[in-house]
């Protein structure tokens, strides 16, 4: 702004003095006064490239620097120079997070292992009565009819698991179940109580009811009979 003010300085000086006439000196005082002037200007021009320059080379010098200290610190960013620099404009439903990722373990189950005890089988101790002393008693005096006597047969319309007893007069002398509608009854020919039943006549009782038939019980027999009812 100072050159154009020195220059229309100039400019309106030599209009004054073109006005005032044409005398040869005023003409020669016009031309060093211009003269004046121009080394004026000159002065200034040369003044504004120094600073310009000296400006230019503060600024590179301050780029410079500003590298140098990026590239130190391992910054990533590019740094702008005065001359290419763009405004920048920052979003604020948006945010740039430079963070690496956190990683997470995931756990990691381990079973516990299970003991089992292995069982230990204790054995059952058996009792063996051993007799201190005195002598077997001998019975055979008093069951002579010792033995067995086996019937066995059928009976129809009972089912599986009713009971058949033998019967000697209110006394039940033998039991069996029927299965498949077939039963088989073994009697021991000596009671209870020592007495022998050989030769005594058996009834039947088929789930609580007395069937029709009958049989004399001797010993080492064996009889297949068919059971009915009343």
């Amino acid at each position: 702004m100072r050159i154009f003010r020195l220059i229309l300085m100039g400019l309106l000086t030599l209009t004054v003095l073109g006005c005032s006439g044409d005398d040869a000196d005023v003409t020669q005082e016009m031309q060093g006064y211009m003269q004046d002037i121009e080394a004026t200007v000159e002065a200034r021009l040369a003044e504004e490239r120094a600073i310009e320059s000296r400006i230019e080379v503060e600024v590179e010098a301050k780029i410079a620097e500003m590298l140098a200290f990026a590239e130190r610190y391992g910054s990533r960013e590019p740094i702008a120079t005065a001359a290419t620099a763009s405004p920048v404009v920052a979003d604020p439903t948006v945010v740039v997070a430079d963070t690496p990722p956190v990683v997470v373990a995931t756990p990691v189950v381990v079973a516990t292992p299970v003991v089992v005890a292995t069982p230990v089988v204790v054995a059952t101790p058996v009792v063996v009565t051993i007799p201190t002393g005195g002598t077997a008693e001998d019975d055979s005096g008093t069951c002579a009819g010792y033995g067995q006597y086996t019937v066995s047969g059928t009976v129809a319309g009972y089912p599986d698991g009713t009971r058949i007893l033998g019967v000697v007069g209110d006394k039940y002398v033998g039991s069996t179940t029927l299965v498949a509608a077939y039963y088989e009854l073994i009697i021991d020919l000596c009671a209870e109580d020592g007495s022998s039943l050989d030769n005594y006549n058996m009834k039947f009782s088929v789930g609580g009811k007395t069937a029709d038939q009958e049989v004399t019980l001797t010993s080492g027999a064996t009889l297949s009979l068919p059971l009915t009812m009343p």
